[in-house]
């Protein structure tokens, strides 16, 4: 996991891993550690966090871009070449989480 800004890490599948196989403790510590994590992906998060079985979330389910469940967001993104394919209010939910935590 990489640092990117004060207290503003990027990370992998398996970086998160890491951290829920852990239980968020600090190993220094043992005091639990609070984290606000945005999973940028429908695979496997977002399709978990809303519970879809199929190909895709239905279009018209109110979790369509983004489900949020505590201090984590599921966004659904999937790699695309294009930027039309994000939707800018994924972006202003992420950063939202963010400020508040």
């Amino acid at each position: 996991m990489r640092e990117v800004f004060s207290n503003l890490y990027c990370g992998s599948q398996s970086d998160y891993e890491e951290i829920d196989r852990d239980c968020l403790k600090n190993k220094t510590t043992g005091n639990f550690v609070m984290w606000a994590i945005v999973h940028a992906c429908k695979e496997p998060h977002h399709r978990t966090f809303v519970g879809y079985t199929g190909r895709g979330c239905p279009k018209d389910s109110p979790e369509y871009l983004w489900a949020e469940c505590g201090n984590r967001l599921a966004l659904n993104i999937v790699d695309a070449p294009k930027p039309e394919f994000f939707d800018k209010g994924m972006i202003d939910k992420s950063l939202d989480l963010l400020n508040r935590n």
